[in-house]
């Protein structure tokens, strides 16, 4: 039975501490809700073209809201009175 080296096992405890210190990284962003600014600056509805934003909770004919996307107000906060419009296409051709 062959011993392992004093080499082997420091490569090895920092590996598992690299890999511990990523992960209480990605918790933290997820706790602290830093993840949801990345998250609110992909599913701008602005962003998306031919989208609009409407005052309230309609559409214009021809458009449908998408409820994957957030409008934001002047302040670059989520604005809720406000719902993203994204153009309906017929996919029966």
């Amino acid at each position: 039975m062959q011993r392992a080296k004093k080499a082997d096992l420091s490569i090895n405890i920092i590996i598992i501490t690299i890999i511990a210190l990523v992960v209480l990284i990605i918790l933290t962003f997820v706790f602290t809700g830093r993840l949801t600014i990345f998250n609110k600056n992909l599913s701008q509805c602005e962003k998306l073209e031919g989208a609009t934003c409407n005052i309230g909770n309609e559409c214009d004919p021809g458009f449908i809201k998408d409820p994957t996307r957030v409008c934001l107000d002047s302040n670059n906060q989520v604005d809720e009175n406000r719902a993203c419009c994204v153009k309906f296409q017929d996919f029966t051709n």
